[in-house]
């Protein structure tokens, strides 16, 4: 990671899909690009954490503008993901107001499965 300032940085927190923080990762940050869009973000989330996400592909993080969000994804009929699309101008400026990115379950392998 470059030493860039606060202001260049997006932060995000890598969590399960229960909230709680995926393979043990701290929250961390990607360069933050004029403009950027979610899309590219799960790029970069992907490439910062390629050990982590090894089976894991980028289309499939599912992101969240922050903890509030997330936790309200199950209480709310407005869709509290982020599209694709979404930009990330005025979020994850700092760490505890990260973004959320969810690793779904599905991407985990099933061994006892290939082991019977």
């Amino acid at each position: 990671m470059s030493n860039s300032s606060p202001e260049e940085k997006l932060w995000f927190q890598l969590v399960d899909e229960n909230g709680d923080s995926y393979k043990n990762a701290s929250a961390d940050y990607v360069s933050r690009e004029p403009g950027l869009f979610i899309a590219q973000f799960r790029k970069a989330v992907k490439a910062e954490h390629s050990n982590k996400l090894a089976t894991v592909d980028a289309a499939d993080l599912i992101v969240y503008a922050n903890k509030a969000a997330f936790e309200a994804r199950n209480y709310s009929m407005i869709q509290a993901q982020m599209r694709s699309s979404a930009t990330l101008d005025d979020l994850g400026k700092t760490e505890d107001k990260a973004l959320v990115v969810v690793v779904p379950r599905g991407n985990f392998i099933n061994l006892y499965y290939f082991n019977s």
